[in-house]
């Protein structure tokens, strides 16, 4: 029973033919009485729902209008504050200082649109008012700023419709001979209580409970309303603060708690089945927005139709998805990683017409290892279409394989029209460091009308209204700001928007916040997340205007306890009216933060009130609710999907259940048998026993050829080899952007070697040893090299830039100085390639020809990869070095080959007196040297002897029987995985479940092999 529509029946009885007006916050609560009004029986001719708005656009518009002026609502308040602030001058602002905080602007706005709807204006903010002069002085600049805006523009906001309403009394729709009433307790503000208070006709005080042992709200009070007593036969919950001591309503209130969020509402769901009601008898008050939101995925993954009194966030659908993508894409410097996720997403959508589909670009751009930075998607495909030219060109491969590559060079070109278009559309910085906000927003609109996915009805209305949302960005005329400033406006429009809000509807479940609740009157009521914190806001002051400083400004500015009085008095009222079979749950573990969770006083005060008991402890309850509500089912003949009957099933059956399972589902069936294998001391399969993949990957094998660098990986982990060349597979080259370094430590060392090679190819032209002299021009090489890397993949920040030139210039130096002091060798071959395709590589000892290793026996070995320098140390006398620019550390570099990980200095010195055979008659090898060339490195040099063929042999022959015998075991060493990029392969027990396997025979090969110091 609610007594204000029960009034709202009685005056429809007795004026059947007067005009009644009837005044509520929004049309969709007006619409949902009427409907109410009807399926109880009433005719309600004559009875209209009118919220203050429209009765003061009726008096006031016409005015403005003829004065040229437009009233408008105010949709760009965060936006225009925002603009509004970074005018006023920095220096010796209160807020300007703080304008980069993502909600300062709507905070503000908060604070001025209250001012203004108070009917306060600039003037009336004294100085006496404030405890900062510098808040006052800018919190007044900001309101003129303001109202020059709508001045410039000719626009009135909502506060100048109603002051232009009221001096218009004559225009008013309402006449004397009318009656109107307004919902009770709603909350006016200033401005429209001067409009209700000016109106003629016969006016009703609006009826309403009396909430025993809760006060009514400090601004509620001057309100006309006419209080009535409850009854707790059918107003139970009117009593929430005051249970009575017989407990009538026990049958009418079920609580419930639950061991997650996910888990209230299945358990919500479930209770709905449960009732045998249909949808539209059910109403779930949520009291968050998350909750409402995770009703709508629910409904929608278990197909029920159900409408949101609050609407879906449009950062929900589609579009919404594309755009916060979007400019997380930009202020990441368009970073390719993150551009790929956004392709794989689904919320992009590429037209037929273009040639290719999202999933085909994401695959194009990760096989082109873009960076970051405008610059690097015209770069990198560039070069990803000059390679498959090259390969397309080749006269030895297949017809189909150049067709191939033809096709894939065309969908290249095509792919990078299509992200180059994109970026050019996202307006670059002038020279002073600004963007025009109109072209940001021409940008993102192209994006959202020709790029974003609809593909449901919801998209289609989130589509629409953002296109709209944004496009009101437009009236802020003219203006500059730097890119990701222009970018917040455009992230404002769309975090702030909501899609799709509906009011309940037959046929569909009905979800709302706890305000909206009990307007239409349905016989079940979920009240779901009431853990403590949730319910409702804490009485914290507004950041922009305190408490003290409302006290002195105008009594009718809300204070924070306002704020939490108010919340809590609505809530209270709502749930009085509702005479539903009310279910109160709350949530009591965080499953996100893996923490516990407690209850809210509302909770507590419904379960006092099922008992009636107004002394019951949290504890009692605690323990009166039992175990906690899961996403399992207690019966599964209640699940809602098969999973759930599934879950409850199998639940607590151990192996009969399983086995069960395992029948039903033969890939989880497999899925046991290998963990169980996993677990067991003997090597199996699924532990990475293939034969049949050892006698195809067997690097003796004719046609095989290895890189040293593969041979090496193929000691640390063999299953790493099995995944990567056995099956194919490549990890998804994420190229995520760290926000703190510019160049990672594979570019550092790669554009070292290169810088390296410049200078040592320079003397050796000249045929001469490097000087002191030659630091400034390596210096100079270097800078313009990493000039161009700057082009290509920006660096952060201009201080990160400048950090690691310093330190890669500081590395250059010491490198030059290095080789001054080191005159006992010469490099005779610099970054030599062998057994790859040159690609126009003109290093005198380079060949594509692989070099063949004979290991005895008959088997040889061919091998390709890349020497980084060759060193003459005398007469046809030989070393190998190769550079490491990391730190160095004493214990890693101990001992010869390290268990086969350590084969460079041995692999390319017999590689080296190969290709040096063209020179040399017999030249010899001295050995090798890892060079740690880099301040990091502290200049070190490890040598290593040249180790005899034998014992070179002796090794590769043990990695070879690995291999060969398919003994594709995962490592055993956890640092091995800590930069693995196939560590998701192996599990989480990987490491002690390899080291367990080494008792079985089959892995005698790779035991020997991990004993060759």
């Amino acid at each position: 029973m609610d007594p204000f529509v029960d009034q709202l029946k009685t005056l429809s009885r007795a004026f059947p033919t007067r005009s009644k007006w009837v005044f509520v916050p929004t049309h969709a609560i007006g619409r949902t009485l009427g409907d109410r009004l009807v399926r109880e029986g009433t005719d309600w001719a004559n009875l209209r729902f009118v919220t203050p708005l429209d009765i003061a656009l009726q008096m006031g518009a016409p005015f403005l209008v003829e004065r040229g002026i437009d009233p408008s609502e105010e949709e760009l308040g965060p936006a225009l504050m925002m603009r509004l602030l970074l005018a006023l001058p920095r220096e010796g602002g209160y807020f300007r200082p703080l304008a980069g905080h993502p909600t300062l602007a709507q905070a503000l706005w908060t604070t001025v649109r209250e001012l203004r709807m108070a009917g306060l204006g600039p003037d009336t903010l004294t100085p006496a008012a404030f405890a900062s002069p510098a808040k006052q002085a800018e919190l007044v600049a900001l309101l003129r700023a303001y109202e020059r805006f709508l001045s410039n523009h000719k626009r009135a906001d909502m506060a100048a419709v109603y002051q232009e309403a009221v001096r218009h009394p004559d225009w008013c729709p309402i006449q004397s001979q009318d009656c109107w009433t307004e919902l009770p307790d709603a909350n006016w503000n200033p401005l429209q209580r001067r409009l209700l208070d000016s109106l003629p006709g016969e006016r009703f005080q609006p009826r309403a409970f009396v909430l025993a042992g809760i006060d009514i709200p400090r601004r509620l009070k001057p309100r006309p309303t006419t209080r009535v007593s409850p009854d707790v036969a059918t107003n139970p919950l009117a009593f929430l603060m005051t249970p009575p001591s017989s407990a009538p309503s026990k049958a009418r209130i079920d609580l419930f708690h639950a061991g997650g969020r996910e888990a209230e509402i299945e358990e919500v769901l479930r209770r709905i089945l449960a009732t045998g009601a249909s949808l539209d008898q059910v109403e779930i008050a949520c009291a968050s927005d998350a909750h409402i939101a995770l009703v709508w995925e629910k409904a929608l993954r278990h197909n029920w139709p159900v409408t949101l009194g609050a609407g879906i966030p449009a950062t929900l659908t589609r579009p919404g998805r594309a755009l916060v993508g979007l400019c997380d894409w930009i202020e990441t410097d368009f970073a390719a990683g993150h551009f790929r996720r956004l392709l794989q997403s689904g919320d992009l959508s590429v037209k037929e017409q273009e040639g290719f589909t999202a999933g085909q670009a994401a695959r194009a751009l990760a096989r082109a290892e873009a960076g970051w930075g405008r610059a690097t998607y015209a770069l990198s495909f560039t070069r990803l279409v000059k390679s498959y030219e090259v390969r397309a060109a080749e006269s030895d491969a297949s017809d189909d394989d150049r067709a191939y590559a033809n096709e894939r060079a065309e969908q290249a070109k095509q792919v990078r029209a299509w992200v180059t278009s994109l970026v050019d559309s996202i307006p670059a910085p002038a020279k002073d460091g600004t963007v025009a906000l109109q072209a940001v927003v021409d940008g993102v609109l192209a994006f959202l009308e020709h790029r974003t996915m609809r593909s449901s009805a919801l998209d289609h209305r989130a589509g629409g209204a953002l296109v709209e949302y944004i496009g009101e960005l437009r009236a802020l005329g003219d203006f500059s700001c730097a890119l990701p400033e222009a970018l917040r406006f455009v992230r404002e429009r769309v975090q702030s928007l909501t899609v799709a809000p509906e009011r309940p509807r037959p046929g569909h479940l009905y979800a709302c916040s706890l305000s909206q609740s009990g307007y239409a009157d349905r016989a079940h009521l979920f009240v779901v997340g009431l853990e403590e914190g949730r319910v409702f806001a804490g009485s914290t002051e507004d950041p922009v205007l305190l408490d003290e400083e409302r006290a002195r400004v105008s009594e009718d500015l809300k204070h924070s306890t306002d704020r939490i009085d108010e919340a809590v008095y609505g809530v209270l009222s709502r749930l009085a009216v509702s005479g539903a079979h009310a279910t109160f749950s709350y949530s009591c573990r965080d499953t996100r933060e893996f923490r516990e969770t407690f209850a809210s006083w509302l909770m507590l005060q419904a379960y006092r009130l099922q008992q009636g008991n107004d002394a019951l402890s949290y504890q009692e309850m605690k323990k009166a609710l039992g175990e906690p509500k899961s996403a399992v089912p207690a019966d599964r003949d209640t699940g809602l999907s098969a999973s759930g009957w599934w879950l409850r099933s199998v639940a607590g059956t151990e192996e009969e259940g399983a086995g069960v399972v395992d029948a039903a589902f033969p890939n989880v069936a497999r899925g046991r048998l290998a963990e169980r294998q996993r677990d067991s001391a003997t090597f199996t399969e699924f532990d990475g026993y293939v034969p049949q993949a050892g006698l195809a990957l067997d690097p003796c094998a004719p046609g095989n050829l290895y890189s040293v660098t593969e041979l090496e990986k193929a000691a640390e982990c063999p299953f790493r080899l099995f995944l990567k060349r056995g099956l194919g597979l490549r990890p998804a080259d994420e190229r995520e952007r760290d926000r703190d370094v510019w160049l990672d430590p594979l570019r550092r060392g790669s554009e070292l070697h290169d810088v390296y090679a410049a200078l040592l190819r320079k003397t050796r032209d000249e045929k001469r040893r490097p000087t002191l002299k030659d630091a400034d021009w390596l210096v100079k090489y270097a800078q313009d090299r990493l000039e161009k890397l700057d082009e290509e993949m920006p660096a952060p920040t201009p201080e990160i830039l400048e950090r690691e030139t310093k330190d890669f210039l500081d590395d250059v130096r010491l490198f030059v100085e290095a080789e001054v002091e080191n005159g006992a060798t010469t490099a005779v071959g610099l970054e030599v390639p062998f057994g790859r395709p040159l690609d126009g590589d003109e290093e005198p000892l380079a060949r594509s020809e692989p070099v063949t290793i004979s290991l005895g026996n008959g088997m040889t070995l061919k091998i390709a990869g890349r020497i980084d320098r060759i060193n003459e140390v005398g007469a046809a006398t030989f070393e190998v070095l190769d550079y490491k620019t990391g730190s160095y550390w004493r214990d890693d570099w101990k001992g010869v080959f390290a268990g086969g990980r350590r084969l460079q200095h041995a692999l390319y010195g017999l590689a080296a007196l190969e290709l040096l055979k063209t020179r040399h008659a017999k030249p010899k090898l001295r050995g090798g040297v890892y060079y740690f060339s880099s301040h990091k490195g502290r200049g070190e040099r490890v040598r290593i002897a040249a180790p005899a063929l034998a014992a070179v042999g002796a090794v590769l022959a043990d990695l070879r029987q690995v291999i060969a015998s398919g003994h594709f075991t995962r490592t055993r060493d956890e640092d091995d995985c800590r930069y693995c990029d196939f560590v998701a392969a192996c599990g989480s027990r990987a490491n002690a479940q390899a080291d367990a396997k080494l008792a079985d025979a089959k892995s005698d090969a790779f035991k020997r092999l991990m004993n060759h110091a």
